[in-house]
This record gives structure tokens, sequence and C-alpha cells, in this order.
């Protein structure tokens, strides 16, 4: 399925803390054939001192922040499940919109509503600093296609946006052409020319678009333009194109590049990818971010309906709202089926009014504590691409990050083609006189699986009064109890198994013979026919669209497979536990189906004899967060029911990894008290268990989660000992929080655990892999001791005189692995805030030892190339620097760490050029995947009692995060809280009020670490004198809770 675009690579970014797509031009194509045209720019790698890109996708470097196309961040939260608590969730969410997410500037109440308003960009023309000057831009394209522009959002917003621009004089930047970088042209320093012209953002402007010559390397190479995703910068090469500046334009407001529902998912989840990637999804191919925006062909596509309604240019009483509660306190105006007649979206001319309905919004579950919110739209284009969407209803999967910041929220999306199995999105409308079972895709399934399969929408189209209206009904499907099926069909079982056996079935021209395949696996299917021709489509769950509502045969399959006399044979990956291969009735003879399905690997499982390794073993996938399973227990039995007393764990922990070898072991799942913090292998796997003394015979385990880091399908798993390999002697799935596995194989059904309650308790403080923590000041003592005594006292530090030598020391057991550490880029810097000119590395690398000299030696750390595969030296101690040519005084340190063997914990160290010893300079802890660490000694002195606290705080009720830099945004508004004003006194200029001779505990729930989950209040850290110690040196609690802590900072 591909979409209509004439931009010939539309590469989607992902930021850390912003997001950048890329657009390049090309010429446009026949509608048709464009599906042969859309491919992906060569996949080029960039790195700056601020940004760097892998595989097409683009980090900031310092950001604490991930936003992952598809919503996940590398985790994904359970929804609520029970009717009641789902749908009050879902609108406490939206009736907090405009309070908690839609803020200034851009934002204004308009007839009580919160719309989306104004925006200004400063165009800003410039020389690369090698350019000739003399060859100045013509601004008269500049200008015309900024005026096309602003006329498109005045359409699109019906009159209530306005976008307006000025264009400054061009200027030189200080930049050359040889290679620019994101880093060095972003907002900050786009800001900083500006200002030196006499122009102020927040008060001359809003937004900036940088419009320079095609550079001769680097991410400006190639003609296009680049846009921050819900941010207020883009970048555009000269002369400027009208459909790559509203597309830019779009990025800013918070849209990446929206794609389909498609097949390509269960081969990349729980990531939905883009572009030119394997198994990428094909794009939507109908909007203006995803293949829509040909201006040449008179193609004017607006953002997606819901986009409106966020941005209120839609008004909330146009809309119609349902679920299958029907109305209720929360939602008095939602409805639970009805006839109604939907308007153009798309159509400039026709304003949207009460009596006007311009969609349908059906929300899912919200989740990620709120701040994520899934729903599907139902919508009706009408207009526009030569009247080809005139001709049928859209259906979408949407989602907002909800951040609160700039426009407020990332908007992406997924059609649901209703025609899936064909290789274009042309026919991805329901149409006239059809009806179409929106069934839960398995992207939701991965998300919310328990909201989604109870909403389960089935819309008919009516009828169209083509490009004016379409009139459709709407009902919700319980598949517990679902309409009697309109078309009869004779049925057959397959079941997948251990191999490959295939079942021969018979067909009969004159039935619809529907298989259903039990297992998830690998299907072979091959289909013959002796005379005449036949054809089977294949879905993930039981087709209600063909055979309960007599619709298209399409409908929600993915794929067609045509028979032939000589057989015809096509694959099939399920993703679901059942599918359902459809042959309706057609002429032919002598047909039949001959089906191979052989589970996965991983899905076969049989009664293993005696061993003496046993293990849980889990996919991310099948974990609530995708990086961390957390366990507090583990018990063994050797009765099916888990009877009797316990099998003694006299042997040896083993596991895949954990956040650190103490506090968060394998051996803690063993004991009373304590936690597994797990992680997966270099494989992406988790895994936990027991080499024991002897063999052992299991027949049951029961374990116990602990906080939100839960598996909902585990492995159980025994070692062969006589190949050493792991075998599954059981499946266990539908887990909960507390489980027991009995492992019954009498049992035909599909294996299930018992879960004995599904309440998780607090969760546990873990360090997400993928945040970029910045560690500001040094925190509590070392999560546990070095195993081996350096020559220096290892938790004391000072400030050291300049140094030839500097480098990352790491105790083993600081590290995710215990025996690797991968660093990617190491960068030093003589300002305390990492601002300004790395320090040239200009001298010798310096390493414990690596994985090999040459694809893992130290330089790669060095040189932006590959990655330091560190190993320990002979004392069990990793470390990492420079042997620099004059001695450097080092205020500040950036690092990244390659793939999953991370340190949280290193201290920096100067060699004393007298002593030749290596002594502490600063510690840092609680490290995450990147980071900054600012070597500040000051930070807590007598004048040091007024820093910001830095990282999260717990803005609302409803669970808003917000920051201190957030607050500064718009401390007239943001600081009349006073959390506000005790937590960033230098924000809010109230330092007198909570420092000095007035000292004070600050107010509000604060993040406890960097990178935590939890959050406490100063209350909390009085709470026991014994502990007060420890919690002030934990994060930078000290610099929320001054008065309290001050004695032990």
């Amino acid at each position: 399925m591909t979409g209509h675009s004439i931009l010939a690579a539309a590469l989607q970014l992902l930021l850390l803390c912003g997001h950048f797509t890329k657009s390049t031009i090309a010429k446009p194509h026949e509608r048709h054939h464009q599906h042969e045209h859309l491919i992906s720019t060569s996949r080029r790698t960039y790195e700056d001192d601020k940004y760097f890109s892998i595989d097409d996708n683009l980090y900031i470097k310092e950001s604490n922040q991930i936003f992952a196309h598809g919503g996940v961040p590398s985790a994904s939260t359970s929804s609520a499940s029970a009717s009641g608590s789902r749908q009050e969730s879902i609108w406490n969410t939206i009736q907090n919109l405009d309070n908690n997410y839609k803020v200034p500037p851009f934002y204004e109440t308009i007839n009580g509503s919160k719309t989306l308003t104004k925006v200004k960009y400063m165009v800003l023309p410039i020389w690369w600093s090698d350019e000739d000057t003399s060859n100045a831009f013509d601004l008269t394209p500049i200008r015309n296609n900024f005026d096309a522009v602003v006329q498109y959002y005045k359409d699109m917003s019906y009159n209530k946006f306005e976008l307006s621009y000025q264009i400054v004089p061009q200027t030189v930047f200080p930049v050359s052409s040889v290679n620019p970088s994101w880093g060095n042209t972003d907002e900050d320093a786009c800001v900083e020319i500006l200002r030196n012209m006499g122009y102020e953002q927040g008060v001359n402007y809003d937004s900036i678009a940088l419009v320079y010559n095609v550079a001769q390397n680097g991410p400006f190479s190639g003609g296009g333009g680049w846009g921050g995703l819900n941010s207020r910068m883009q970048w555009n090469s000269y002369p400027t194109y009208i459909s790559v500046l509203r597309h830019e334009i779009g990025h800013n407001f918070g849209h990446p590049h929206h794609v389909s529902n498609s097949y390509n998912y269960r081969f990349t989840k729980p990531q939905m990818l883009e572009g030119g990637a394997e198994n990428a999804a094909p794009y939507d191919g109908w909007d203006m971010m995803s293949g829509g925006n040909d201006v040449d062909d008179d193609m004017n596509p607006h953002f997606a309906a819901a986009s409106k309604w966020f941005y209120n240019w839609i008004p909330d009483d146009s809309i119609i709202h349902m679920q299958p509660e029907g109305s209720t306190s929360q939602c008095p105006n939602c409805v639970s089926s009805g006839t109604f007649t939907l308007r153009p979206f798309e159509d400039p001319n026709l304003s949207p009014t009460a009596n006007r309905k311009m969609g349908i919004h059906i929300p899912i579950a919200v989740t990620d504590n709120g701040e994520t919110l899934y729903s599907y739209w139902l919508s009706y284009r009408g207009t526009g691409y030569d009247g080809a969407a005139a001709n049928g209803l859209s259906v979408h999967l949407t989602w907002f990050n909800l951040d609160g910041s700039n426009y407020g929220s990332q908007y992406d999306s997924l059609n649901y083609d209703a025609f899936g199995d064909t290789e274009t999105t042309n026919d991805s409308f329901v149409e006239n006189g059809s009806c179409y079972h929106i069934f839960p895709s398995a992207y939701m399934i991965d998300r919310a699986e328990d909201s989604v399969n109870a909403v389960q929408p089935v819309v008919c189209v009516e009828s169209i009064d083509v490009g004016n209206s379409i009139t459709v009904t709407v009902e919700f499907l319980d598949t517990s109890s679902p309409p009697n099926q309109q078309i009869a069909t004779v049925d057959t079982t397959v079941k997948c198994g251990n191999t490959a056996e295939a079942s021969v079935i018979a067909l009969v021209s004159s039935n619809n013979s529907l298989v259903k395949v039990e297992g998830t696996g690998d299907i072979s299917t091959s289909m013959c026919a002796t005379s005449g021709s036949f054809a089977g489509y294949y879905y993930d769950q039981f087709p209600y669209s063909p055979l309960t509502y007599s619709s298209n045969v399409e409908y929600g399959s993915y794929l067609r497979q045509a028979s032939s006399s000589s057989c015809s044979t096509s694959n099939y990956r399920a993703v679901n536990d059942e599918t359902y291969i459809l042959v309706p009735t057609s002429n032919f003879s002598g047909g039949r189906m001959e089906i191979s399905c052989v589970k996965a690997p991983e899905d076969q499982f049989e009664e293993r004899a005696p061993s003496k390794g046993w293990r849980l073993w889990a996919d991310k996938s099948h974990t609530t967060s995708g990086w961390a399973w957390d366990i507090s227990f583990i018990q063994f039995y050797t009765n099916s029911d888990c009877s009797g007393s316990a099998i003694e764990n006299d042997g040896t922990p083993v596991h895949s990894g954990s956040y650190d070898l103490v506090y968060w072991g394998p051996q803690n799942a063993f004991k009373t008290g304590g936690t597994w913090g797990g992680r997966t292998d270099e494989n992406g796997e988790f895994y936990i268990g027991m080499t024991f003394s002897t063999k052992k015979e299991i027949k049951c385990i029961k374990f116990k989660h602990s906080g939100d880091k839960l598996a909902n399908e585990v492995r159980v798993q025994a070692k062969n000992d006589s190949t050493g390999e792991w075998e599954n002697s059981y499946i266990a799935k539908d887990l909960g929080f507390e489980n027991v596995i009995e492992m019954r194989y009498d049992d035909t059904s599909s294996p299930v655990a018992s879960p004995v309650t599904n309440s998780p308790v607090a969760a546990p403080v873990t360090n997400s892999p993928v945040t970029s923590p910045v560690t500001n000041s040094p925190v509590a003592a070392p999560v546990s001791p070095p195993v081996s005594s350096p020559t220096f006292n290892e938790d004391e530090f000072e400030e050291q005189a300049p140094s030839k030598g500097w480098r990352l020391w790491a105790d083993k057991s600081h590290t995710t692995s215990g025996w690797a550490w991968d660093i990617s880029f190491i960068q030093f810097y003589n300002s305390v805030d990492c601002s300004g000119s790395a320090i040239a590395n200009d001298g010798t690398p310096i390493h414990s030892g690596s994985y090999d000299l040459q694809g893992w030696g130290p330089q790669n750390a060095f040189t932006n190339s590959g990655a330091w595969g560190g190993r320990t030296d002979d004392n069990g101690e990793f470390y990492i620097g420079m042997r620099f040519s004059s001695a450097k005084d080092i205020k500040c340190i950036k690092f990244k760490h390659s793939g999953d063997k991370l340190a949280n914990e290193v201290r920096i160290q100067a060699k004393n050029d007298s002593t030749g010893v290596w002594e502490n300079a600063y510690i840092a802890k609680d490290l995450g995947f990147e980071n900054v660490i600012e070597m500040r000694y000051d930070v807590l002195d007598d004048d040091g009692s007024c820093v910001d606290f830095p990282d999260g705080i717990k803005w609302n009720k409803k669970g808003a995060i917000r920051t201190c830099s957030w607050i500064e945004g718009n401390p007239s508004t943001r600081c009349k809280k006073k959390k506000a004003k005790a937590l960033c006194p230098n924000a809010c200029g109230t330092t007198s009020s909570w420092c000095g001779s007035n000292l004070a505990d600050a107010k509000g729930m604060i993040q406890t670490t960097p990178t935590s989950t939890t959050y406490k209040g100063c209350a909390w850290v009085r709470r026991s004198s014994t502990k007060i110690e420890n919690r002030c040196k934990k994060g930078n609690i000290a610099l929320a809770c001054r008065l309290t802590c001050k004695d032990y900072v």
C-alpha cells in the first residue's frame, strides 16, 4: 500500500526532544503509478555536537525525553480495562485538554474554548560563511510561496488561524557550507542572530524558518526541508517550495508522517516503521503530511479532522462522540449507536456548525498516565484528489501525545485501509452500501489490548451525496454475543504444530469455506484448482465484515491468494492466536487447500526431563515497558498445582541482566524482600531462573511482579544438560501481577497462567535505557561498593587542576552487564554547561580494554564512528579517556552509550601529573543512555541554596509533569502556583521567600532521580529520621528540600 506524494523522500526522524522530518522535491507522477516512485532518500548518518542520526532517526543529545513514532516511548503502559474506569479516564483527559495542554502564545480562548489562532515566522535567509555574498537570494519566490501557505492555513482553519511572517535581510551565518549541521544552525543559534538584528523571540516573532543554499555535505546537502515536531524551528533550501513549507509547518504543529495500518507491523513491532526502512508501513497517502501534498495537481488536503478538533478549528459541537457505554456522567452527549450525516472537513467554504457535523470521535483508551489519548475517527474528505476521496468514508486510529509545550501535542494516526489486501491506498475508503468492522489492530493490541477489544465499532455507509455529504450508521460489536452470521460457511480448524504437517482441505465451489488456524507462527498455504479458479483471503480476526455484515470480502483482509492449476503458495505470519482464511464461492472444480502451520520456535513447547537449569523467559514485546521486567519473588514446585513446599533455591540465580547487581540483582527474586530489576541481554530478551545443584523436575511455578514493569506472557524453559540449549517446557499467557503457572500437558486448550491478582503495587525506581538525564550534581552514595579498591578513596572527589590525562572510570558493579561497557562518543568541554565548542581530541585515547582494537577500540568514542566495546582491566575496572598533548581544564563532559551495555555511575578522574595517580574530580550517578555531566562544585554552597529544581515536578492531579524550564516560559501564569515559587525560585523571582535567611523546604511532588518514575515530597524525606541522609543524597532532592537536607550535602 503506497501513497500519492510528490515527496520522493519523506523521512520521519525521531527526536528525543523534538522531531525533525526531511522533505525533498521530485517531479509529480501519475496518481495510479506513484507507488512505484515513492522511495526513501539514501540512508545517510549525520552527527554534530547536539544531534545525531542513525538509520534516518535524528536525536538531540542533551534531551531527556523520547517521542517515538507510534506513541510508544520505549515503554507502553496498559490502560484501564474495566468499562467504567476506561471511559472515566478518557473523558477526564479530554475535558482537561484546554487547561493542561493548550498554552499561550499560540492558543487563545474563543467562545470558551482554547483555539490555535496565530503564529508568526521569522524567515531568515542566509549565506554560509564561505559563500559569495554578492549572490543574494531573490526574495520574491520566498514571499510568494509564504503568501500561498498563509492562505492555505487560513482556508484549513476556516479563517480561525492567522499565519504571518516577516523576511529579514539575508545575512551571513557563521557556519561554512562544507558540512553544516542541525546543532550549529538550530533555534538557539538563529535566535542569537535575530537578536543581533534587533528581533526578540516572543516579542517580534514566534518561530523561525531558515532558508539556505544547498550545502556541500550533511543534512542540508539536498533540496527540500526539515521541520521540528511540535517545535518552533524549520530549515528550507532556497528557493523554497509551497508543498515543503506547509509540510514543515505541519511538523512544527506536531504532525509526523502518518502511515497506514499495515501487515508489516508484525515484523517490526513494537515500532511502526515508515519511509525506506525494511518492512515499513505505507504512508497514509491522503493527507498533507503523508503523501497527499501535490500542489501542481490542485491537491490541497488538510490536517485530519481529529487535528482540527484539537486546535478547535472544528468545535466540539460539530463532532459526534460515541462509546459503547453511551451517555454517561463523564460524557452526557455520547451515544452508543445512530445514523449521522457528515460534511466534508476539507472544504474551506463549508464552516463547521452544530448542525454541520465534521467527524465521529470514538475514544479507545488513555495510557502513559493520561498523556496519550487513542481514538477512532470517522470522517469524509469529500473534495480534492480529482474526486478520488469523495466516494467513501475515511477510518483512522489516532493518538495525541500530550505534552503541553508549544502546540500542546503530537498527533499521529494509522489509516485503516479498507481494502488492505491490495498494493495501494487508493481504495482506503469504506464504500457506499457496505459495512466495515473496525477490528483491533495489532499495533493497538500491543498498547491497550483490553480497551481496544472492548471498543469495536461497525460503520455502515448508507448513502453518499458525492462531494457534499455522507450518511453512516454506527454501532458497537460485542464479540462475546455477536449478531448471527449472515453468510453461511463450511468451517475447518487447523492447529499450528511443532512440525510442518500439511492439512489438506477439499473445497466445493458452491460453499464459502472458512479455515481457522489456531496458534501463532508461519502459515504456508497452497491453493490448487483443476479447472477454474478461486481466491483465499487472510484475516487476523474473525471476518465479521463479510460474514456477519455481508460486505466486501476484502474488508479487513491483509492478503489475497489466488489459486492456480499448478498450486499457488503463499506465506502468512500469524500475529494473533487465531488466523482466518476465507474462500468465497466461485467457479472452479477440483479445489483444495494444503495448509502447513509451524509454530514459531519460541511458541513450541513440550514436557521436559528433570534438569539443573530452569528459568522464566520473556520477549520484550510481551512486557509492558519493552525495556524492564521487575519480579519480587519466584518459587518452583514439583507438584502441578503448586501445593506442598516449594523447592529450595539452593543453586545460583541466572538472569539476562539487571539495573544493578546488588539492589536489583536476580538473587532478590529468590529471597524475601527486594526485587529483580530485569533488563534484556544483548539479544533483547529477558530471563531469570536458577541453576540448581541437582536436577529438578519442575511442574508448577509461582511468581510475583513488582511495580508496573510486567510481562503478560512467559516461556518456562529447562536447560538440556546434554546440548546446553534452553528449551521451552511451557508457555503461560494472560499473566497478571501475581501468577501461578500450572504446567499441565493433558489440557488441550491454550495454556494460560492463573493470575492471583492484577493490582500492581508501588513502582520501583528504575532507569529507562533510552532517557537522557542531565547530571548536574553528585547524588546518593554508590549503589554498591567497587569490587576492587582503586588507589584512591572512591567516594570522595574534589575539583582538580588542569591535567593532560582525563578519563571516565566505572566499576563493573555499576554497569548493566558486569562485563562490558559500550560508548559511542565522548566530548570534553572547558565550560561548566558544555556550551561552546568541545575540546579537540588531539591526544591519545586510553582505556581499560576492548573487544578488539580495530572494530571496537577506544578511538571510536572520539571519532564519531562506531563504538568503544569496553572491557575491564585486570582489576575488574572500566575506564576510557584521553591523554592530551597539553594540560586541559575539564568542566563538563558529554557521552553517549551504544546498545544496552550501560554504566549508571561513573567517576571523572584527572591524572595528577606530579604523582601519576588518578584522582576523582567528580562523581556522576543515575546515568542513562545519553548524558551531560556538569561538574558543578558550588551547586549547594550557601549562595547555591536557590538553584531551581532541575528534574520533573508533578504539576496537577492529572499527573502532568513539568519542569522549571517550562515554568520559566510563562512565569506570569505558571508562577501563581506555590509549588512553582518554591521549586523554581529563580524562574519565578521568589528567592527571598524560599532561600537565604528564609531557607525552607519546597512544596510539591518531585522526581526522586532524573530518570525515575517515582515522585515524592519533602514530607517523605523527613518522615524517617534514620533515612533522611540517604534520601537527601538521592537524585537532586536536596535542591528541593533545602532546609531538611542542608546538613547532609
